[in-house]
């Protein structure tokens, strides 16, 4: 079948929502193919003509997911200097709302996986420091700077799970909560490793 054609798409669409409808009360491990199928919509030969296994369909929704929280990463300028509390705000800013348009995956997989704010976190400790790496030119980073960044994904991780499952916010209140909560510690790593 062609994967740019129209049912095509519309499946996959539909298999997609139906898995993350499915994970919001149950692990991946507990859901069958037959009941994304029957949420879905459509026939198990159709299910087979999009992927392999509900793993399979599961890895390339996370995966997505990830590289889209990934790409709110990237720093907002190049330039050590210009990173003041205004950048600071924008970057939480922009981080939290590429998560709430991500808001279901997100939740389904935090209520799905014990281990989805394990690779959420890292994904975040990752692009931050490889940003700051192509910012600073450095080979690599001293570890009180790498501790202070994972201390600084670590508690945006917990603070994105607690928000979307826990305490739901309007954005806005979730924006500028995390952002007092972390303007200080981002502060400091900004101006430890660009201006020390």
């Amino acid at each position: 079948m062609n994967k740019n054609d129209l049912r095509f798409i519309r499946t996959e669409e539909n298999l997609k929502n139906a898995l993350l409808e499915l994970l919001e009360t149950s692990p991946v491990s507990a859901v069958s193919i037959t009941q994304i199928c029957h949420q879905a919509g459509c026939s198990r030969n159709a299910f087979y003509q999009h992927h392999e296994t509900k793993e399979e369909l599961y890895d390339l929704i996370m995966k997505d997911t990830v590289q889209t929280i990934q790409s709110s990463c990237l720093a907002m300028t190049d330039d050590p200097a210009k990173m003041d509390e205004v950048l600071i705000e924008k970057y939480i800013h922009r981080l939290l709302e590429v998560i709430d348009t991500r808001r279901k995956e997100i939740t389904a997989f935090l209520k799905s996986s014990s281990t989805f704010s394990d690779v959420l976190c890292n994904s975040l400790y990752e692009t931050m420091i490889e940003q700051d790496l192509r910012i600073t030119g450095k080979e690599d980073l001293d570890p009180q700077t790498k501790l202070m960044t994972m201390y600084i994904c670590s508690g945006i991780t917990a603070f994105i799970r607690q928000w979307l499952i826990e305490n739901p916010l309007p954005l806005s209140e979730a924006q500028k909560t995390l952002d007092q909560c972390t303007r200080d510690i981002m502060r400091r790593t900004a101006d430890r490793l660009y201006i020390e």
